[in-house]
């Protein structure tokens, strides 16, 4: 089972990969609200994982395991975005925050039913592309 946690590093790295930004250390630590020390720790659990190909001071890529559970806690999110955002009117910021809470206990049937009932939106609030499974 993934953690929480784990699922956290992995969305950020996704993100970071998909907006072509630098997955460094720092970069990671900023969007994940860490210090980049406890990231470095992280990133060593992940790589021992096999989510991540990790050399220190060079930066992470993503594995074929760790892209996976990366979009589809992105997937998750964004769907989640949406639903706050477009059917229960909340401000994007706040449904943005929302989603990051709600995301990683949403189950892969929830998240299918809550994206068939609002018609498959292929975008978020903020016009980023919701992933395929």
């Amino acid at each position: 089972m993934v953690t929480s946690s784990v699922e956290e590093y992995l969305e950020a790295i996704y993100f970071l990969e998909e907006e072509r930004i630098s997955t460094s250390t720092m970069e990671i630590a900023k969007r994940v609200g860490v210090s980049p020390p406890s990231v470095t720790e992280m990133l060593r659990r992940l790589a021992d994982r096999g989510y991540i190909r990790y050399e220190p001071y060079r930066g992470v890529v993503l594995t074929d395991q760790g892209r996976r559970v990366g979009r589809r806690v992105t997937r998750k999110h964004r769907i989640l975005e949406c639903f706050l955002h477009d059917i229960l009117s909340i401000r994007k910021d706040r449904a943005h925050r929302q989603a990051c809470e709600m995301e990683h206990a949403l189950s892969d049937e929830a998240e299918d039913r809550l994206h068939k009932i609002m018609k498959y939106p292929d975008r978020c609030p903020d016009g980023k592309v919701i992933p395929t499974t």
